[in-house]
């Protein structure tokens, strides 16, 4: 199976007041554009630059509030659990440099509105539903957790049914409301993202694996699926969309414009 056909499945964990709803986006049909192991993107056809404007969309919305699930303007601390790192043969340093790289593209983004810092590792065990434990994540953070979807692959508890099958990785956010007003309905409080380590150590670093990671912290962000096959917030991976887009960075920038609780 190519890595284009790999789709980025989204889950969206959103909350009003005490009452948690799970919000799922499908798989979306797979159309391969470059073969991983075929020519790089200097034999691909290029998207002209004159096609579909780039564009952006929200992970999370309600129809009784009037913005998406946003985080507010602050520092986001992110976590690792690098539990299957050496049973998938990837590097922990190197891929806490790599989420480093990942973030540090986000903020500068989001025109530093956001800024993101490492605070260690935690574990991010998967719950009986084969959903990641948001509780154990703290207020304030993006969880990563690198997972399997088969089970002859690891442990029982890193087994995440959000990456069986055609699924590289999984982002989303939690997000909480108070008060009746707007600017205090859908502010997010966690995000997590989910990594299949065995997929991940057959992608290429520097390229696709960055692509992943970059994609799936997106989500964690409150970012959405596009359909502008440039865009790095596409739904399935490409050798043409590695890095962030002008539609991208306008929709994070957009999320942090919004009210906030003052």
């Amino acid at each position: 199976m190519s890595w284009l056909d790999k789709a980025l499945r989204v889950l969206a964990l959103g909350a009003a007041l005490v009452c948690l709803v799970a919000v799922t986006h499908a798989q979306a049909p797979q159309v391969p554009e470059l073969s991983v192991q075929g020519p790089t993107t200097a034999n691909a056809t290029v998207p002209r630059a004159d096609a579909a404007p780039q564009a952006y969309e929200f992970l999370l919305k309600d129809p009784d509030h009037q913005f998406p699930a946003r985080w507010c303007p602050a520092t986001i601390g992110f976590q690792l659990d690098t539990t299957l790192l050496a049973q998938a043969g990837l590097d922990p340093a190197m891929e806490l440099g790599r989420w480093r790289a990942v973030f540090a593209g986000w903020s500068e983004a989001s025109d530093y509105s956001y800024r993101f810092e490492y605070r260690g590792e935690n574990k991010l065990l998967m719950a009986s539903d084969g959903e990641p434990d948001i509780a154990a994540i703290p207020p304030g953070t993006i969880g990563i957790v690198y997972v399997h979807g088969r089970s002859s692959a690891g442990p029982a508890e890193y087994r995440s049914r959000a990456v069986a099958g055609r699924t590289a990785g999984n982002g989303g956010l939690q997000a909480v409301s108070s008060g009746n007003s707007d600017a205090s309905a859908l502010i997010a409080d966690r995000g997590f993202v989910l990594i299949d380590a065995y997929d991940a150590g057959e992608l290429e670093a520097g390229s696709l694996r960055r692509a992943l990671y970059q994609h799936e912290s997106g989500h964690a962000l409150g970012l959405g699926h596009v359909e502008d096959r440039g865009a790095l917030m596409h739904d399935t991976l490409s050798m043409l969309r590695l890095k962030i887009s002008s539609g991208d960075a306008a929709g994070l920038r957009e999320l942090a414009s919004m009210p906030c609780p003052s």
